[in-house]
């Protein structure tokens, strides 16, 4: 796993369910840029939608490091 994912991982495990925009100011990427990494991480079953809240994220079981 990168470590740009693993740092999405530990950002949303700490501080709850994020959004595209909150990650990237918090990452110093853009929108567009973390949007796309999400997209591929829910595909993937790293992430999930938050239940209510399709533009935020949250972390799956199968998340583990």
């Amino acid at each position: 796993m990168s470590n740009l994912r693993q740092r999405i991982i530990e950002l949303i495990e700490a501080e709850g369910p994020a959004d595209a925009q909150s990650l990237a100011n918090k990452l110093g990427h853009t929108p567009a840029n973390m949007r796309q990494l999400l997209y591929r991480m829910v595909a993937s079953g790293i992430l999930e939608t938050f239940p209510n809240a399709p533009r935020t994220y949250i972390t799956t079981d199968h998340s583990q490091r």
